[in-house]
This record gives C-alpha cells, structure tokens and sequence, in this order.
C-alpha cells in the first residue's frame, strides 16, 4: 500500500500518537511502533502502551489498503526533518520505503500481527473543546497524588451532572474540582464501576472467552498488569511457565480433571484457588 501526504500533517500526526508510544523496559517491542493503517482518502496512525491509546486521522492520497508497524521513534525523527511538501510511504510487510524530493530512505518494519488489537469506540463520543478541557485538567491535575501505592488517587474523576462535567482530583491531603458547564459525558445519575476482573473475559475482544485456548493470541491481555503498573517479573514467570510445562509434557500423557474448580473470589483477579486433576504418566 502507498499513500501521499504534507509533510506538515503527517509530522503532527505522528507526534500526536507517538505521545502514547511506550517507552519502557520490558514492553512488548511491537509497543515501540506506531500503527499505520490506509483506506481510501484517510491514513490512521495509532500509538499505544496499552494504558493509553492515541489515534490520529489525516487526509492522505492512498493506493490500497492494510497496515503495518513502523518504529515511531525513527518515522518521526525522519518526518520531521525533511523538506515542506509532499512525502510519499510505500508499506509492505517488512519495510517501509519514504521518499520526499530527492530524499529516499527505508525503515524496516514491525511484525503488525503482533500489534494489540483495540477495542473500536461504540456511539457518538462526546466533544469537549480543547483548550477548556486542557485549562479544567491543568487546574486539577497539581492536586492528584504521584504515590504508585495508591494507584486510585493518581487519577482525575470525571463525574456528569445535569449542569456539565466535574473534574476531580485529591491526594486525600488537597483537592481540586472544576467543573465544565454544558459537557457531559454521562446521563445525569450515572455511574461507571470498572470491574477489573471481568477485563480478559470481554466477549467482545475474546471469542469464548472462558474455554482456555493455547492456540489464542496472547497480546492484549491484562495479566501482568498494563501500562505503567506492568509487572518487572512477567519475564521470569513466563520463562517459569515454559519450563514447568515443557517438564510435563516430557513425563505426563494427559492431564485430566477430578473434581469441579474453585474460583478465587477477588475483584481485581479471576483466578482458580484450586483444581483437582490426575496426572498419567507416559
């Protein structure tokens, strides 16, 4: 696939979705890149830690549709410096080809299987205008805590009212409200509760989502934890895993299960406190 675009829209397109790329260790390398994805008059750049998710819509002269990952890093610094005008991507599987006047260059590309698949917003969505929501979030935002150990107050409510939307922040020290008049984003007297257990079991992101699968795709799930509250040890547990496993499978025939499981009760992980199953050996 081939798109067109200014160099001026493609740069602040791609610095506004790179702002949601991550950036630290031990994030899944596809995290590092950005989305590219062309259909007919519209390129979509996305980037993501999996916390935070930006997607940015330019017009762009297009031939073909797909997608593919390119490192957001070095797509940007090479964006940036080219000459005003016109730059011309050419995205195959494995590469990416920019050229603009007599500058052309080729980056290799990342595998976009891998790249996490986003759930699409549902309705309309709600517009706030910018520079009101910024000043609300700058206002608010100096009174939420930096403490990781509770993770709830790093946080800013947004709360809908018959007049607007209320903007909250506290360290359970200080707090700051600012309300937006005529924004709402929710019906009056509607709340959400975000069930975090429930997170890896969305029909909508997983088919049959309680039948375990050793064939299912395994990005995108919250497991480990997301985004800034990832896990350091994913890397030791998955190895552990593999090991543990690979040890079985060398001694074990089958593995099959004597008694009904019983669930964890917990609201933040759904997990089995414990399954009586018989090993056979070979």
């Amino acid at each position: 696939m081939k798109l067109r675009c200014e160099r001026d829209t493609l740069a602040d397109a791609v610095a506004t979705a790179q702002r949601a790329v991550a950036s630290r260790t031990g994030a899944m390398p596809v995290l590092s890149g950005l989305r590219v994805t062309s259909t007919p008059g519209t390129v979509e750049l996305v980037g993501t830690d999996l916390e935070l998710t930006i997607r940015v819509r330019v017009p762009a002269e297009t031939e073909g549709e797909g997608s593919a990952v390119v490192p957001a890093r070095l797509f940007s610094e090479i964006v940036r410096q080219l000459d005003a005008g016109s730059v011309s991507v050419e995205l195959t599987d494995d590469e990416a080809r920019i050229e603009a006047g007599r500058f052309a260059t080729k980056l290799r590309t990342l595998s976009a299987t891998e790249f996490p698949r986003l759930a699409e917003l549902e309705g309309g969505g709600v517009r706030v205008e910018g520079a009101a929501f910024a000043e609300a979030l700058r206002q608010v935002v100096p009174a939420a805590s930096r403490d990781d150990a509770r993770p709830i107050l790093t946080g800013v409510l947004l709360t809908a009212s018959s007049g607007g939307l209320r903007l909250v922040a506290t360290d359970s020290y200080r707090l700051a409200m600012r309300d937006l008049q005529g924004v709402s984003m929710l019906g009056e007297g509607q709340k959400v509760l975000l069930f975090l257990a429930a997170a890896n079991r969305d029909p909508r992101k997983w088919a049959d989502p309680h039948r375990f699968d050793i064939r299912r795709r395994s990005t995108g799930h919250v497991a480990f934890g997301r985004g800034v509250h990832m896990c350091v040890g994913q890397v030791l547990a998955r190895m552990e895993m593999e090991l543990v496993l690979g040890a079985l499978a060398k001694r074990v025939a089958a593995i099959e299960p004597r008694g009904a499981p019983v669930w964890r009760l917990n609201n933040t992980l759904r997990a089995i406190e414990h399954l009586p199953v018989e090993l056979v050996a070979r």
